[in-house]
C-alpha cells in the first residue's frame, strides 16, 4: 500500500478459492511485525466448576468454557485444551482460583503432565496456582492446564475475571 509517493508499509496477503485477498501479515514503516492471523486465544471460565479432580488426575485439564479471544478457534471450551494447527513454539500462561490450597500445577500435553512444567506453590496465596512456560507443538499436538492439590478430587474452580484464565499464541 502507499501513502503518496512513499510506501506506508509491506504486507502479504493470500486469496482462497478466488475470494478476496485477506491480509495475513504487515511490516509498517517503522519496521513493526504484525500478524493478525497469528493462532492465540485467551480463555476464562463462565461461573465456577466445582467437582474438579486435582489430585491424582495428572493429565486431566481445567475446562475454561469462554473465550475472550480466539484467533482460529484453536481452543476447545468443551475440553479445556488447545489444539496446535500448525508445527511450532508457542507460549502458555494459566491461573486458577480455588477453593482449596494448591501445592503445584502443571501443563498437559496430549493427556499426560508435562515433564519440566511443574509450578511449586508455597506461602500467601496458595488458593491461585499459576503457571507459564514456552513448549515446542507438532500440529494436533493439545494443551491444557492442570493446578495440583494433594488427595483433593472435589475442588472448585472460581469464576474470576483477574484470577481465572487460561492464554496462549504461536511465538514462531
Amino acid at each position: 500500500a502507499t501513502s503518496g509517493n512513499y510506501a506506508s508499509y509491506l504486507g502479504f496477503s493470500t486469496r482462497a478459492n478466488g475470494g478476496p485477498l485477506i491480509e495475513k501479515m504487515r511490516i509498517d514503516a517503522a519496521g513493526r511485525v504484525t500478524t493478525p492471523y497469528q493462532p492465540s486465544f485467551h480463555a476464562r471460565r463462565s461461573g465456577s466448576l466445582t467437582g474438579f479432580n486435582a489430585s491424582g488426575a495428572f493429565g486431566s485439564a481445567v475446562i475454561f468454557n469462554s473465550t475472550y479471544q480466539n484467533v482460529g478457534n484453536h481452543y476447545n471450551t468443551a475440553t479445556g485444551l488447545f489444539t496446535a494447527p500448525v508445527a511450532g513454539v508457542y507460549v502458555f500462561e494459566a491461573c486458577t482460583y480455588m477453593d482449596a490450597d494448591a501445592e503445584q500445577s502443571w501443563f498437559v500435553k496430549n493427556g499426560a503432565r508435562v515433564v519440566g512444567t511443574d509450578k511449586f506453590v508455597s506461602g500467601h496465596g496458595r488458593r491461585f496456582p499459576d503457571n507459564m512456560t514456552v513448549l515446542t507443538l507438532s500440529v494436533n499436538d493439545t494443551v491444557g492446564f492442570h493446578p495440583y492439590v494433594l488427595s483433593n478430587t472435589n475442588v472448585t474452580i472460581i469464576h474470576n475475571v483477574n484470577h481465572t484464565y487460561f492464554k496462549g499464541y504461536l511465538l514462531g
